[in-house]
């Protein structure tokens, strides 16, 4: 026999506004109404070391206006959702602690779980009709229209792409405000969509038995690529960098780091091949005159030696900020961008001042032009770059 499924309607708050009763006993109704056996509880110290009508639901009805949460307790329910717990947050949940002009730290992992905090109301008056947009294919809107409401409202910041945006508002400016989210994390999302949501981050020693080497990839030029399998690896759980949920994003600051320092590679290939082409301008004789005489050599040159010192700026920029402690996603994807596909502009350019003799195996120009490719593809291919510049302008 199959039992029904739990709902808890959560309360908290202290806002003599809100009526907490009938709000945990409307969305008590909801959820019965949804064929969910549906209980309430009030307050949030409820979710470390769960009793039974907390740790038996299995879906949260989260209504809050004002008290505290305090950052163990939001663990412990990011924990809980992650496990495949339901979170539906009502009211006011997203709205966090501040410190200076950020998030307060201790709100981050509700932030991270709902995908969204709360900024203010709006400029100006905040209360009127407003034309609500159902956009986006989801359950919860499933079979809903586009309404009209006269309400208050509330603008919000994203935590991330994660966030679907279920509904949205049509101010008078003409701009489009989301008003409705869902975020799908942890063992409750369809394996189909949880993407990079459940993955955590460990290191796995070189000897750790399990771990091989399945092939190694031979490519154009010599990079160290291989193919790895894990049977069976145990790693201490002192071992783990970022736990589930969050080794994706580690793994994209890590990129950060990595794609600085490709396009410090893609800048060495490029000044060896600036001072190949200079070297053979110097010395090639071309129609009774050396071929550094010649016009066009000359302007080549110039375009070659200005690729050069610009892939370098971003390149120490990016560099540099990181030192300091930056984030530094927009300016490591130029980098990248403008060395590595500088990079194959110059060591190309250098070839066609050798001529005949640049395609010869074991000269310097040939070799670079080989090793240059792969820069442009991993740690993100240059498509990718654009990408990620495009979308760190449209944050601003």
């Amino acid at each position: 026999m199959t039992r029904n499924k739990n709902a808890l309607v959560v309360v908290n708050g202290d806002d003599i506004h809100h009526d907490l009763l009938t709000a945990s006993l409307v969305y008590q109704q909801l959820g019965i109404e949804a064929g969910l056996v549906t209980r309430r509880g009030m307050g949030m110290n409820r979710f470390v070391d769960a009793r039974p009508e907390t740790a038996d639901a299995d879906t949260y009805l989260l209504y809050t206006s004002g008290g505290l949460f305090p950052t163990a307790q939001q663990e412990a329910l990011a924990a809980a959702v992650r496990g495949g717990k339901g979170l539906v947050g009502i009211h006011g949940a997203n709205i966090l602690g501040w410190q200076g002009d950020g998030l307060d730290p201790a709100d981050r992992p509700m932030f991270e779980l709902l995908g969204n905090r709360y900024l203010s109301h709006g400029p100006g008056h905040h209360e009127g009709r407003h034309t609500i947009e159902i956009v986006g294919d989801h359950p919860i809107t499933e079979g809903i229209d586009d309404f009209e409401l006269f309400d208050e409202y509330y603008e919000f910041e994203l935590a991330d792409d994660d966030v679907q945006v279920l509904a949205r508002r049509h101010r008078a400016d003409g701009a489009e405000i989301p008003v409705m989210y869902a975020r799908q994390v942890g063992d409750g999302a369809p394996p189909e969509t949880r993407g990079t949501r459940s993955i955590a981050a460990f290191v796995v020693d070189a000897g750790t038995p399990g771990l091989e080497i399945a092939e190694r990839l031979d490519v154009m030029a010599p990079h160290p690529l291989a193919r790895l399998v894990f049977h069976g690896c145990l790693v201490p759980a002192a071992q783990c960098l970022a736990e589930s949920g969050h080794g994706f994003k580690l793994a994209m600051r890590t990129l950060d780091v990595f794609r600085t320092s490709v396009a410090a590679a893609a800048l060495g290939f490029a000044r060896r091949a600036l001072a190949e082409g200079l070297q053979r301008a110097r010395t090639r004789p071309m129609f009774g005159q050396m071929l550094a005489e010649l016009q066009l050599t000359q302007a080549k040159l110039a375009e070659m030696a200005l690729t050069v010192d610009a892939a370098a700026l971003l390149t120490y920029r990016a560099a540099w900020r990181r030192d300091q402690g930056h984030t530094v996603t927009r300016e490591a994807a130029m980098a990248k961008l403008a060395a590595t596909e500088g990079a194959q502009r110059v060591i190309d350019a250098a070839l066609q001042l050798w001529g005949g003799a640049g395609v010869q195996s074991g000269q310097v120009v040939e070799r670079l032009y080989r090793d240059i490719r792969a820069l442009r593809i991993y740690e993100g291919a240059s498509e990718v770059q654009q990408l990620i510049i495009a979308r760190e302008l449209l944050k601003a």
